[in-house]
């Protein structure tokens, strides 16, 4: 295989292309200017005066670096991708999710490099394929239509960077982008918290556009909150284990700390199994496994000194049922023995929930039109047990695909991060939906990228 150490360069444009260029952003300036004041304290006119000025420089950086521009800016806003609606565009990370695709398939194009994808990509596709198949028995296709289209994005965006060239220098890049997205998530969330807003009760931190929830257009749910700092809090551990320097560890790991909190005070308590899962893991594979322990246990201890209520919410799991999800599995249950072969559709576990609902005795009242809560259980109640051995297996490939990287690699603390997080993760999924959350498949990007740097690695080509 050719070796692949650079995203690729452009010569140096020539003067009169550059005057051009910065002609053309004087003049762009100039009538973002003029928008700005005819359209003066309207949302429309900032809007245009910074497309004007920072579109074209941004549309200039995208060519010359398309892993920081618009990519970069992706990775740095998915941790709040749920406050950034932008009705009826979706949110902001969607709009740059699209960007970053276009960018990447243009530069495919127009360099005419690629790397082979590993064969997780083709079970995803056909994950995809299943998907639309399972709309013709569905028991209500239209509940199933947004979730749909928002999968078969994500896994586009998969794909384009899967088949985009990278070298090590710029993943690390974009794996310490990734450290301080969570790192900056994980302030703000104790920022909010530590004064005092509380705007649905429980003593847990809800992230909102509203100081209560009811008047809240937008907000993230503590569990999806803490489910997308695994990847970054993964990622910070790794990179302790392999800095050189006390400055590098010290920094990373106020880092972790910092990630770790954030998780805390979000009580949720899938969450911190899953963390447990990823400290068992890295302290599995690791070379360093005493730097991981006390990582560890400093870590809970830590938790159990700033934020105790995070872990006191374990002591009542068994009394609510784990907030209602029992008896929701319960009657999941039911409905998958219904419909166990190709499932109700995609998207309609709740209708297929309601159907079995009065079927069903239940402790814990749940009301009716649930969500799974459990991705193993949800998408095999509505994608039947093909639907489910698929998204196993592609999970499997997932994990896998970095099984290349030797132990004398330099990128081997890198794979049992992303490694250690992809285990977080799935954890975290059985008591919560993910698969069309973007913090679960940046996670899956950066796998695929980190598998390309390998390949390009100078000792793969010897």
């Amino acid at each position: 295989m050719r070796t692949m150490t650079t995203i690729g360069s452009i010569a140096r444009t020539p003067r009169a292309r550059t005057a051009t260029v910065l002609a053309f952003v004087a003049l762009l300036a100039i009538a973002a200017a003029y928008g700005a004041i005819v359209l003066a304290g309207t949302k429309t006119g900032a809007a245009l005066a910074f497309l004007c000025v920072a579109g074209p420089i941004l549309g200039y950086l995208a060519i010359l670096r398309p892993f920081l521009v618009p990519f970069g800016l992706y990775i740095a806003l998915v941790p709040f991708d749920n406050l950034l609606a932008l009705s009826p565009a979706g949110t902001l990370t969607r709009l740059l999710a699209a960007a970053s695709g276009a960018v990447f398939a243009l530069w495919l194009l127009r360099t005419r490099r690629f790397v082979v994808p590993d064969r997780s990509l083709l079970l995803w596709g056909a994950l995809v394929l299943w998907i639309v198949a399972s709309f013709a028995w569905a028991l209500d296709p239209a509940e199933g239509t947004a979730p749909a289209a928002s999968f078969a994005q994500l896994v586009a965006l998969y794909a384009v960077v899967s088949f985009m060239p990278i070298d090590a220098e710029r993943l690390r890049l974009l794996l310490r982008l990734t450290i301080a997205a969570g790192v900056a998530s994980a302030a703000y969330g104790a920022w909010v918290f530590g004064h005092g807003a509380d705007i649905a009760g429980g003593g847990r931190l809800f992230l909102a556009n509203a100081a209560n929830l009811s008047a809240a257009t937008n907000f993230i749910d503590p569990n999806q909150y803490a489910a997308a700092l695994l990847l970054p809090l993964a990622l910070a551990l790794g990179a302790i284990l392999q800095a050189r320097g006390a400055a590098a560890r010290a920094a990373y790991a106020a880092s972790l700390a910092v990630i770790g909190y954030g998780i805390a005070i979000s009580g949720s308590r899938g969450a911190l199994l899953a963390v447990g899962a990823m400290l068992a893991y890295v302290l599995l594979r690791s070379r360093r496994r005493l730097i991981v322990v006390a990582l560890g246990v400093g870590g809970v201890a830590l938790a159990l000194a700033l934020e105790p209520s995070g872990l006191a919410r374990f002591s009542n799991a068994a009394s609510t049922g784990g907030a209602g999800r029992s008896d929701i599995w319960s009657v999941g249950a039911l409905a998958l023995r219904d419909r166990w072969l190709a499932g109700a559709g995609f998207g309609n576990f709740p209708t297929a929930f309601d159907h079995a609902f009065l079927r069903v005795s239940q402790a814990y009242y749940t009301g009716w039109h649930r969500a799974p809560h459990d991705i193993l259980l949800g998408w095999a109640v509505e994608l039947g047990a093909i639907g489910a051995l698929l998204l196993l297996a592609a999970w499997v490939a997932q994990v896998r695909q970095l099984r290349g990287i030797a132990r004398d690699s330099r990128l081997y603390p890198t794979r049992v991060a992303l490694e250690a997080s992809l285990i977080a993760l799935f954890v975290a999924s059985i008591f919560l939906d993910t698969m069309t959350q973007k913090y679960l498949w940046l996670a899956f990007m950066l796998v695929a990228l980190t598998r390309t740097a390998a390949l390009a690695a100078p000792e793969n080509h010897r």
